[in-house]
């Protein structure tokens, strides 16, 4: 059946299809607006709970209204088939644009990020997650604006079961640890996402490769991604640190909200602009938009390095730069014929205009008219304009504001940059300012103590690093198995580098880290040294009270203290008084029940016979005799 008109649509050409429906290029007969329309599959059409979903998940998308979120029109039912008509895009996908073989320049990707944060933000508030952003979803427009397409359509195609061709709903490439685990998933899982499209951005590949669906979500799962800066070689540290925090296994541990990761994107760049313009290399501007084909650098190809999962490409004669805004994910199987096992039911069409914004309004405000709502805002615009072009940021809010953030720990602290950032900017007089030049060097203390932490997890090893940074290193490789020895190894450090004038800037850092490690660590060392020493002491004793008894068993516990202790400074005294009483006792002994006889600690008699200490004695061999006070039971063996 030709499909001529849906609703007030007129129908033309395809743009695209793929497993679940077509996407066509539609006209409205009324305003010949373009729009795209998305037409389901026969078989979503006629299930039941789908449809049900489909109403519910319409519903809620109607709520957004955000100038980076692609715009829902309409929605409806003809003939069987459900459809709904969304904003045309004129530009390209973000898909297309890495696969042309480009990458993005840092500021370039923050420019599309931060906006893209504002969208998500106004889903979030709303109460919904997109569970499938990925570069195929992002619609880049020829003036340079970012639109986020498909909002809410991964979850209503995963409540059926079903896949799409080739791969599973939700990429593997971008989901979420814990989407790929089937837990429940948050805002946080966008923001995951969102991570791994910005490290494909300034990558030129995403975070994992794999051969399979399965083996992706088990390295989205349990691996580690590559150092950015391992692509891409001028990339500032704090730009790798925002991204890598955004992939984070837990979602605890990722940045709480879209809202906060701009903030610290902006703050950053703003930095980053700041410290270029000291050291005289230009600067760059985050407020300009990015346009047309100035967007990335060139970069070589991506080649075979994304996991193919299923992008159908565009029918052909589709017009270049046209983006239907679904990205050409489903495929039409037909229409129902005249005769199907369920009617038709009566043709309808739902109209999203501008009166729904008002409508959404009311509900959340049913106490006040749109009236009083437009004047309260005007007022506050005006308000916070004024207050924002007249003053800087007051110094004792952000004061506050960095203090509580610093209280709650390392996290914390970082977090709190932007507006460190901010009052050092601003307040550069404030008596508090050399506290909070403190604050951003422990920001970087913390910085390079986790790089180490992921040197360690990852066993790298210690190419590249300074003097300081190696001994560093090795003391918190040796902090699970040795801690004595790498308490032993940060207070020497210490002891060489903390008064060294030529010292880098990491290598100061370095011995600031050791300094607070020696402190945090030290005490929990001396705690189990002396658990240990108690325990060794108790040994000594037991082996005194068995001297006059049993002297071979007293000096083999006597021999196993020195072995197990003896290279330990703080178990040195016991090691002292064991290897005392051995040479005290070495000549009350026979050689043959002497354990220590070949260690050069207690050396064996030169008379002893060798058969003496595999053969038992017998009435022709008999054992060497030993007197009565050192070995009471000898007269018991002959």
């Amino acid at each position: 059946m030709q499909l001529e008109q849906l609703g007030p649509y007129k129908i033309g050409r395809q743009l695209g299809r793929g497993g679940m429906g077509t996407v066509f290029a539609g006209t409205d007969v009324a305003t010949n607006q373009p729009v795209a329309v998305k037409v389901l599959s026969v078989a979503l059409s006629r299930d039941e709970g789908f449809r049900d979903r489909f109403e519910l998940e319409v519903e809620t998308l109607r709520k957004l209204r955000h100038e980076n979120i692609v715009r829902l029109f309409g929605f409806g039912e003809e003939h069987g088939v459900l459809y709904y008509a969304m904003e045309m895009v004129d530009g390209i996908s973000l898909e297309e644009y890495l696969h042309s073989g480009k990458r993005f320049a840092w500021p370039d990707a923050c420019k599309l990020v931060i906006p893209l944060c504002g969208a998500l933000k106004h889903a979030h508030d709303r109460g919904i997650v997109h569970r499938d952003i990925k570069p195929a979803n992002l619609l880049i427009t020829r003036d340079g604006a970012l639109k986020l397409a498909d909002f809410g359509i991964a979850k209503l195609f995963g409540a059926t079961g079903m896949t799409s061709a080739g791969g599973a709903i939700g990429t593997a490439e971008f989901m979420a640890p814990e989407q790929a685990d089937g837990r429940h998933v948050s805002h946080r899982s966008d923001l995951y996402s969102l991570g791994a499209v910005f490290y494909a951005m300034l990558a030129g590949r995403p975070p994992f490769i794999a051969k399979s669906v399965l083996e992706m979500l088990q390295l989205q799962r349990f691996a580690q991604p590559e150092p950015l800066r391992r692509y891409v070689a001028d990339l500032p540290e704090e730009i790798d640190s925002i991204v890598l925090q955004l992939l984070e296994k837990d979602p605890e541990r990722r940045p709480p909200n879209a809202t906060l990761l701009a903030r610290r994107l902006e703050a950053t760049a703003l930095g980053l602009s700041m410290r270029k313009q000291r050291a005289g290399d230009g600067d760059f501007d985050l407020g300009s938009s990015t346009r047309g084909d100035s967007l990335g650098s060139p970069a070589t190809n991506l080649g075979e390095t994304r996991l193919a999962t299923a992008h159908p490409p565009a029918a052909e004669g589709s017009q270049a730069g046209l983006v239907a805004v679904t990205q050409l994910t489903d495929a039409l199987r037909g229409v129902p014929a005249a005769g199907a096992e369920k009617p038709a039911p009566s043709t309808r069409f739902t109209a999203v205009g501008e009166e729904e914004e008002e409508e959404v309004e009311r509900e959340r405000q049913p106490f006040f008219s749109p009236q009083a709502i437009v004047l309260i805002v005007l007022s506050l615009l005006v308000f916070a304009a004024v207050y924002y072009f007249l003053q800087p940021p007051n110094a004792d809010r952000l004061y506050a504001q960095i203090t509580e953030s610093v209280a709650a720990g390392e996290d914390g602290l970082l977090d709190a940059e932007p507006d460190i950032q901010s009052f050092l900017q601003y307040h550069p007089t404030d008596k508090r300012v050399r506290e909070l030049e403190r604050y951003q060097e422990d920001i970087e203390m913390v910085r390079l103590g986790r790089k180490f932490q992921t040197r360690v997890r990852r066993q790298s090893g210690v190419e590249g690093l300074s003097p300081p940074e190696i001994a560093y290193h090795e003391a918190m490789v040796l902090m699970n198995t040795d801690p004595a020895g790498s308490v032993d190894r940060l207070r020497a450090l210490l002891d060489l580098y903390e008064n060294d004038s030529q010292l880098t800037r990491d290598g100061q850092l370095c011995v600031r880290l050791a300094r607070m490690q020696l402190a945090r660590h030290e005490p929990r060392s001396r705690r189990h040294a002396d658990e240990q020493l108690k325990s060794i002491a108790g040994r000594l004793a037991a082996a005194a009270q068995i001297e006059q008894s049993d002297l071979p068993k007293a000096r083999r516990m006597w021999q196993a203290i020195v072995a197990l202790y003896g290279d330990d400074a703080w178990a040195a005294a016991a090691v002292q008084t064991a290897r005392d009483k051995l040479d005290a006792t070495a000549q009350l002994v026979a050689p043959s029940d002497d354990p220590a006889a070949a260690d050069p600690i207690a050396p064996a008699s030169p008379l002893a016979p060798a058969e003496a200490a595999t053969s038992p004695p017998t009435a022709a061999n008999p054992a060497p005799a030993a007197p009565a006070t050192a070995k009471p039971n000898a007269s018991k063996d002959s």
